[in-house]
């Protein structure tokens, strides 16, 4: 019989559930639901999850368990890691009570650091990188891990994700004006102090999450 896990992914502007399914000795992707619930919209200004974004992630969780509960995949079978959002918002813990109450998921939230080894060991196992960067940006935070000879030396993780970023200093929703775009630079190249290392970890930069994606589509 075909054994099958399920992962789902709470992000901070996206929730993403993947079901593998392993036969023969290979795991294959065989199920994926994605929602954009955009639940850390608004913390930047507040410092909390709002109504409205915790109510569509309350409602896509209730989807990943009526899904994998038809699909027969058991609860003990279903990995759920939250990230930047509902680990940073002062009422991530009422929110993560609320919907495990109705959805039966439980949920473990990934602080920065185990946030960013994953990406690593995702970029290393999925791509040719050796010696470089993983960059992942995703809505709420950004890691960086220098690797050298496919090890991770240093990593950190910044609350510079896209969304973040967006709502602080180009939320009128219109083209990016000069003066934004300067003071956007200067606000991560500062928060970038802290991590010395990133200007020796060489040229290459393997970009794995959503933001890296819509940028690769965009250029193709």
């Amino acid at each position: 019989m075909a054994e099958r896990i399920a992962v789902a992914d709470l992000g901070s502007n996206s929730f993403r559930l993947v079901v593998f399914t392993s036969a023969d000795g290979w795991w294959k992707r065989t199920d994926e639901i994605y929602e954009a619930v955009r639940i850390g919209e608004g913390l930047a200004a507040t410092g909390e999850l709002g109504e409205p974004g915790m109510a569509r992630a309350q409602a896509t969780m209730e989807v990943i368990a009526h899904f994998c509960s038809a699909s027969g995949i058991e609860p003990g079978d279903v990995l759920a890691v939250a990230t930047s959002a509902i680990r940073d918002a002062t009422n991530s813990a009422a929110f993560l009570e609320r919907a495990q109450e109705t959805s039966g998921l439980r949920v473990r939230v990934l602080s920065g650091e185990e946030e960013a080894r994953y990406g690593y060991l995702a970029a290393v196992n999925s791509t040719t990188l050796s010696d470089g960067v993983m960059l992942d940006i995703g809505g709420g935070s950004m890691q960086l891990v220098h690797v050298e000879r496919r090890l991770a030396r240093e990593l950190d993780s910044w609350p510079l994700g896209a969304v973040r970023m967006t709502e602080r200093f180009l939320a009128d929703d219109k083209p990016a004006k000069p003066k934004q775009m300067r003071e956007l630079r200067t606000f991560v190249a500062g928060a970038l102090v802290r991590a010395p290392w990133v200007k020796r970890s060489g040229s290459r930069i393997v970009g794995i999450g959503g933001t890296m994606r819509n940028l690769a589509a965009a250029a193709q």
